[in-house]
C-alpha cells in the first residue's frame, strides 16, 4: 500500500472496511481473502495523503 500511496484509512473507506479491521488483516491478527484481493489490486493513488 505504501509503494502506491495509499494510507490506511483511505483504503479502508475505498473498501467499505473500518481502519481497524484492515489494520488487523494487515498485521496477520485476522483473515481476510476478500481484502488481501483488494490491495494487491490497488492501483496508484491519485492524491496521496
Amino acid at each position: 500500500m505504501r509503494r502506491t500511496g495509499w494510507t490506511q484509512s483511505a483504503a479502508a473507506t475505498r473498501f467499505g472496511v473500518t481502519r481497524a479491521h484492515l489494520s488487523l488483516v494487515l498485521n496477520g491478527h485476522r483473515q481476510s481473502r476478500r481484502l488481501i484481493g483488494l490491495i494487491r489490486k490497488l492501483p496508484e493513488n491519485p492524491s496521496p495523503a
